[in-house]
């Protein structure tokens, strides 16, 4: 496999970390999936890379499993540094954590995210069911943006002023976006 390896040392152990794989394409267009971002692929050990389907991995031993089964693996979302707090959105709620590893979660609100990005350092976009909302952290308040109408919202990003989105009617795929 033509492929860019990244390892990562922790201390005295090695980690792989395949930023690639973790960013999903779409299989139909190959474009890149707003919002999206897997974790399936960080600080792992060589035989959970290679349970992922990678082959033609560097002779490297990064044998320590540590991190191999955390609960970034279940984390669709960017994760957002903010204040000294990692924000980050799954499908059970908007949470932040002061270190990825060997804190607890804080739940700042309870909704399932699809996607989470980030709009100013507190406040954040998300979709939920069929439905765009601005989250802020500080208040944790929630404000619906958009709400979509036989259709299924599937991607967020927000950039330059403005909020993009995907949306599946059907099997077929289409982008719009708002002037946020």
């Amino acid at each position: 496999m033509s492929h860019m390896w990244n390892l990562v040392k922790i201390g005295s152990d090695w980690y792989h970390t395949d930023v690639t794989w973790d960013d999903p394409l779409n299989s139909r267009n190959q474009a890149d999936q707003y919002g999206i971002v897997y974790h399936d692929n960080f600080l792992i050990s060589t035989a959970a890379l290679k349970k992922t389907g990678h082959y033609g991995i560097p002779n490297v031993k990064a044998v320590n499993t540590r991190f191999d089964n955390k609960y970034w693996r279940k984390v669709e979302s960017g994760f957002w540094y903010q204040s000294g707090q990692f924000i980050y959105g799954t499908s059970n709620g908007i949470y932040s954590r002061s270190r990825l590893n060997g804190s607890s979660a804080k739940c700042l609100k309870k909704l399932s995210v699809r996607c989470l990005v980030q709009h100013s350092p507190k406040q954040y976009y998300l979709i939920s069911g069929n439905k765009i909302y601005l989250f802020h952290t500080g208040s944790r308040k929630l404000k619906m943006i958009y709400q979509a109408a036989g259709c299924r919202l599937v991607q967020l990003k927000y950039e330059e002023g403005k909020l993009m989105f995907r949306y599946l009617k059907g099997n077929r795929l289409y982008s719009a976006e708002k002037a946020a």
